[in-house]
Order: structure tokens, then C-alpha cells, then sequence
């Protein structure tokens, strides 16, 4: 017969979880440059509402009354296109002598 050797109780495993991974440096730069280009694109944003709206009021005040209007049309009919060449000769001759 074989002699019984006592083989002491397993000891229990006990799971262990790893220690949470320290942030970083290269984490925290990451997020900064993140909020500061999200900070850069709002600006950006803004800036370009603020201009359209204020092109927006501009264009509406710069439209002329009828009665200007009517002053510029008559100033364009009034205008004479008849003779061109004759204007452009003392340009052609100052041309000619450079």
C-alpha cells in the first residue's frame, strides 16, 4: 500500500483587474488641440454669419429709388456711342509714340 501524502487545498484564484492606464501626455495634448480647433472652427463661423449679415443689410440700403433711377437712365440714353474712332485716334497716336 502506498502511503497517502497530504496535498494541502488549492489556494483560491482571485482575479485581479489591471490598474486603469494613467493618462498620458500625449492624451492631454490631444484633447487640447481638439478643443482648440473646435474653438478656431466656431470663430471661423461666427465671423462669416456676422459678415453675410451684415453684406445682407448693406445690399438692401444701396438699391437706388426709382427716381435715381430713372435719372441713370435717362443719363445712359443721353450718352453717344455714334463716334469711337474718332475718340480713340488721339489714343492710338499717343500709343504710337512710346
Amino acid at each position: 500500500m502506498e502511503p497517502k501524502v497530504a496535498v494541502p487545498p488549492a489556494a483560491p484564484v482571485m482575479m485581479q483587474t489591471p490598474p486603469a492606464p494613467a493618462p498620458t501626455p500625449a492624451k492631454g495634448k490631444t484633447m487640447w488641440l481638439i478643443a482648440g480647433l473646435v474653438i478656431v472652427i466656431v470663430l471661423i463661423a461666427g465671423i462669416y454669419l456676422f459678415q453675410s449679415r451684415q453684406q445682407a443689410g448693406q445690399s438692401s440700403k444701396a438699391s437706388p429709388s426709382p427716381a435715381a433711377a430713372d435719372s441713370l437712365q435717362q443719363e445712359l440714353n443721353s450718352v453717344n456711342l455714334e463716334d469711337l474712332e474718332q475718340e480713340f485716334t488721339g489714343v492710338d497716336q499717343d500709343l504710337q509714340n512710346l
